[in-house]
């Protein structure tokens, strides 16, 4: 089996995520082991001009006009959250 069934799911995907944990622990040890990078430096990324290239961008979709408006309040995770999930 190559799939996740709904009870291995988390109930909110935007509350008590992993990633929210090793955030709000901030702790250098986890973010290296995890992201290759210390707390400080990866909380620089978002704001020396990732969150706001991020936030500015829409997300391409086939079912959406390219110039469609940005809409990160819709979005599951922030830039943070986002450039973790990429790092890790």
């Amino acid at each position: 089996r190559f799939y996740l069934t709904r009870s291995q799911l988390l109930l909110n995907p935007r509350l008590a995520t992993p990633w929210q944990a090793l955030h709000d622990g901030q702790n250098d040890h986890a973010f290296i082991t995890t992201t290759g990078l210390d707390v400080q430096t990866l909380m620089r990324i978002p704001t020396s001009g990732f969150a706001t290239r991020r936030d500015e961008t829409a997300i391409p979709r086939n079912d959406t006009s390219v110039t469609a408006n940005p809409r990160p309040e819709r979005r599951s995770l922030d830039a943070a959250g986002a450039l973790g999930l990429v790092l890790h």
